[in-house]
């Protein structure tokens, strides 16, 4: 006799294929459905210049483009007009970029809401914040150097990220964000390792968690110029299967 669910209806979860044959098999689930999972926060990490933010812009343009949908970008680090252009005319995507910034008249906290806000829009719930490391709490920015303030970097990005994936799983239209971030080593532990910005909460809330080196060959980078190979390995995803590599060749924006 089959299961009986009652009470709210589930959100069907939409899969995406990117034609980028490893990744869509990375992201794969026992029933066969292969591609990026809609519903979903997606955080992408590796360490600086290995390409995170090109690769995100990429699936980024894609999906959207592919749904006819805008996109909402939250930039902390200050892209170039022409990268995040050029990334993705390459994916066909042709249509309005709501790009956001911290103003000088707001918190960063204000900012964050804003793009949460800006999600909540079905008209370009396709978004992506470059990078959680980038945000700088208000304790931070406004206090002095010797302050204490152990944890709020991690409590107001579990609060964010807490944020963000209610309204991405209870949207009419299925969305996704991407949120890129840092590598650094671990500090205060007995074993010796690298962590990622954020805190605990965020790791649990993102749906899909996806690290991304170089590939290598021998000690040599997989590269042509400003063309390069990337691997990937997935370490966590709610939709499918963890524990999967990919590869996926980037032509630098």
């Amino acid at each position: 006799m089959p299961i009986q669910f009652i009470g709210d209806e589930f959100n069907s979860t939409e899969q995406v294929l990117t034609q980028c044959h490893s990744l869509d098999w990375a992201l794969g689930d026992r029933q066969g459905n292969l591609g990026v999972s809609l519903r979903s926060i997606m955080e992408v990490y590796g360490g600086k210049n290995v390409g995170k933010s090109t690769f995100c812009f990429s699936l980024l343009g894609m999906i959207a483009s592919k749904l006819s949908r805008n996109v909402t970008i939250l930039d902390w680090e200050g892209q170039s007009k022409e990268t995040i252009e050029s990334v993705l005319e390459s994916e066909n995507f042709f249509g309005s970029v709501n790009y956001l910034l911290n103003k000088g008249t707001e918190t960063s906290e204000e900012t964050l809401e804003r793009f949460v806000s800006e999600i909540d829009n079905a008209e370009q719930n396709i978004g992506m914040m470059d990078s959680i490391g980038g945000f700088i709490p208000t304790a931070y920015s406004e206090g002095s150097i010797g302050d204490s303030n152990m944890g709020v970097f991690a409590r107001e990005i579990g609060r964010f990220t807490s944020k963000l994936n209610r309204i991405i799983l209870r949207a009419d239209e299925p969305g996704i964000a991407f949120l890129t971030n840092h590598v650094h080593p671990t500090i205060g532990s007995m074993v010796q390792g690298q962590s990622t910005s954020g805190g605990e909460t965020k790791k649990y809330l993102a749906h899909v968690r996806i690290d991304l080196k170089r590939a290598y060959i021998g000690n040599s980078p997989v590269n042509f110029g400003e063309s390069y190979l990337l691997r990937g390995h997935v370490d966590s995803n709610r939709f499918g299967y963890s524990g999967r590599d990919f590869y996926v060749f980037i032509i630098a924006g």
